[in-house]
């Protein structure tokens, strides 16, 4: 059984929530947003896992999709926050562009929109094997609770249905993915010999940026997991970090 991440607050047990409960679905609303409140602030949120992510431009797709998205339904007036954390990260100093596009859409009654509600919150034992777990009732709560702290009338909306399957939502983030570097999807290739050597240059700066913030390797290993889930490298183990720590970074 998964051990609870050592960053959780979220009681268990939870059940499932349906997305659409805490989410509304900006398409719906767009209209009559644009008629009532033609100077509503729409702020559009980025979310990747890690730095190096963001480093290769793994948002820009995300990114280029919403605000052609939101431009076709007649958005102009479009602030971006981006923002590098795990989805299920929910504690402080965590979340705080978030935090602070929720501040900058209340203050013109806007709302802040996400492609999908996966860039807002993950479950927190999401991973490779097991991604169609969908975030629970608690964790939303927790995550409202916390912006509500701030910004306690501005809404999240996404740009994709909010309800639809972990499953659905990795397609058109692949289809994106594809668009964006060119490449064509398909049936994944066997990993080649060099694959290892690949995923440590890969990691090691982020490694080396958790190490020195004092993070121990089992930390590192829960920080790194959603990023190697993302880019499909086999997740290291406690002793493969710190092997990596004294080969490389010491």
């Amino acid at each position: 059984m998964k051990r609870k991440r050592v960053y959780s607050v979220i009681p268990k047990p939870s059940p499932p929530a349906v997305a659409s409960d805490y989410l509304g679905y900006f398409p719906d609303i767009v209209t009559q947003l644009l008629k009532n409140k033609p100077t509503a602030q729409v702020v559009l949120y980025i979310r990747v896992s890690a730095r190096s992510q963001f480093d290769r431009g793994t948002n820009k797709g995300q990114e280029t999709e919403c605000v052609t998205i939101l431009e076709q339904l007649g958005v102009s007036n479009i602030k971006i926050f981006r923002e590098v954390v795990a989805g299920w990260e929910l504690l402080e100093p965590c979340r705080s562009r978030l935090i602070a596009a929720a501040e900058l859409a209340e203050k013109s009654d806007g709302v802040v929109v996400a492609s999908n509600t996966q860039r807002f919150l993950r479950n927190e034992y999401y991973s490779r094997d097991d991604f169609k777990r969908v975030p629970t009732v608690a964790e939303f709560d927790s995550l409202l609770a916390r912006l509500n702290k701030f910004a306690p009338t501005t809404r999240l909306m996404t740009l994709l249905d909010p309800d639809l399957t972990p499953g659905e939502i990795r397609g058109v983030e692949s289809r994106w993915g594809q668009k964006r570097t060119g490449k064509k999807g398909g049936r994944p290739k066997k990993k080649s010999p060099g694959h290892r050597n690949l995923r440590r240059r890969v990691l090691l700066p982020l490694v080396k940026e958790l190490h020195q913030q004092g993070k121990s390797a089992r930390q590192i290993v829960h920080s790194i997991k959603e990023f190697c889930i993302e880019n499909s490298f086999d997740l290291p183990n406690q002793s493969t970090i710190n092997s990596w720590i004294r080969k490389y970074l010491s």
